[in-house]
């Protein structure tokens, strides 16, 4: 059993001097920050010091366990492209956004008409409700460039605008601005902001009760009538209340992880926490169920198989999150 660490392969092999935890699978996963202002006393395993098989974890003696109890830092990959491993993509134009991977009861409807099953490769007109059922997912690949991932129970619609090209010189070089604006009704949406030399963007993700705006990097927003909750995962997100008024920016560094926010606030270590905990399951749950090249490619990893140097580059531009999960001391052999 081999231990695969995000986007760099980190190897070792299950030592023999180790000790059997099992997954405590009632207990969701966990921000380790809430974890160190709520229980700062049960140890905490890092990834290297750990080999998993299923829902149990062989830790290493010489990591500081102190207990029956533990915590594991688990490596999520963030969700994956439209673009496969191999650089093929759908062929959308700049000013076009497509339907793909259509997965369960996904609907759209133009202004004044019923409700139509969205069809792979369909072409979004521009205006016209997009809604998802439960267990249900969908892709929008915005002008090549961009991706929108809808989550299950989800109704939004899209505005895309572009500008340009503009030249500041007659000789200088071309720029073009693009602008997405997401609204969403209720739900999850994740947003992937490609870069494309000469290229700015303005995405939005826009509720009643607040939004998210990035002009690049990997974000999330979960919506419902009572919270606007944003996740970054790499890049800048500014977020701000219904109002406009601005609440956070979360900036993602290599060593800061992932970044939440949400409006209005909540106040107290241990709301906080469960507020974090169910935000973070739903964003396990969607990213997992969502990213069938990864998974795969993973899986290949795992059984040993060597991937090529365009599987490998796929993997490593992924994003990476973490979370602890509880583990506790195994009685069984």
């Amino acid at each position: 059993m081999w231990l695969w660490l995000g986007s760099a392969m980190t190897l070792w092999a299950a030592a023999e001097s180790s000790a059997r935890f099992s997954l405590v699978e009632e207990m969701p996963p966990v921000l380790e920050s809430d974890v160190q202002k709520n229980d700062p006393d049960t140890p905490v395993i890092s990834p290297v010091d750990y080999t998993r098989e299923g829902n149990d974890f062989l830790i290493k003696q010489t990591a500081a366990l102190s207990g029956g109890d533990a915590w594991v830092k688990i490596v999520n990959d963030w969700i994956e492209p439209i673009t496969a491993p191999d650089g093929s993509a759908p062929d959308v134009r700049p000013d076009q956004m497509m339907f793909v991977q259509v997965k369960g009861d996904v609907k759209f409807a133009s202004p004044g008409q019923p409700p139509q099953a969205v069809q792979e490769g369909q072409i979004y007109p521009g205006s016209g409700m997009v809604t998802t059922g439960e267990k249900s997912s969908l892709a929008v690949f915005v002008g090549g460039l961009n991706s929108i991932r809808i989550g299950p129970k989800t109704g939004i619609s899209i505005e895309y605008q572009i500008f340009g090209p503009f030249r500041s010189q007659p000789s200088g070089p071309s720029t073009q601005r693009r602008t997405t604006l997401i609204r969403v009704d209720a739900g999850l949406v994740s947003c992937k902001v490609g870069y494309e030399t000469g290229v700015t963007q303005y995405v939005e993700v826009r509720a009643d009760n607040g939004s998210a705006i990035a002009s690049s990097g990997d974000f999330m927003v979960s919506v419902s009538r009572e919270r606007f909750e944003a996740a970054a995962a790499r890049g800048s997100v500014r977020v701000t209340d219904g109002n406009r008024k601005d609440v956070a920016v979360l900036v993602v560094s290599k060593t800061s992880g992932l970044q939440l926010a949400r409006t209005p606030p909540v106040s107290g270590q241990l709301a906080q926490m469960t507020a974090d905990t169910r935000f973070l399951t739903e964003m396990v749950d969607f990213v997992n169920a969502v990213n069938s090249h990864a998974s795969v490619l993973l899986g290949r990893q795992a059984r040993g198989e060597t991937l090529s140097e365009s599987e490998t580059g796929y993997l490593e531009k992924l994003p990476i999150f973490f979370y602890l999960r509880r583990v506790r001391a195994s009685t069984g052999k």
